[in-house]
């Protein structure tokens, strides 16, 4: 625990101002600005990478839900198609055995 400490003190920057007499500010807003260039360096390309990585992981995820919204969509409507066609068949099965069974009465 003291090894990490250490190592994030060493890289802290410290820049003293006076709050009375204002001294030190121009110290202050050059540490603000190197910090400033230092993160625009490092950081952020780090930072916009990652973020890349991410909305590709996400556009591939949401690729794949919309392609099994489209299979199962698909199968929703041939499973429609089937019990419709299930229904009419024995529609006609009825109403031909119904036609059979007036003919057949004397």
């Amino acid at each position: 625990m003291g090894l990490v400490l250490d190592e994030f003190y060493r890289n802290l920057r410290a820049v003293g101002v006076s709050a009375a007499t204002g001294e030190g500010i121009d110290e202050l807003f050059e540490a603000i600005d190197a910090a400033a260039a230092e993160y625009d360096e490092n950081y952020l390309p780090e930072l916009k990478a990652r973020k890349a990585a991410a909305d590709a992981r996400e556009s591939k995820r949401q690729e794949e839900n919309i392609a099994k919204l489209m299979r199962d969509t698909d199968l929703e409507v041939t499973k429609e198609r089937a019990v419709d066609d299930a229904r009419k068949a024995r529609a006609k099965t009825k109403a031909a055995e119904a036609a059979a069974g007036s003919n057949s009465d004397p």
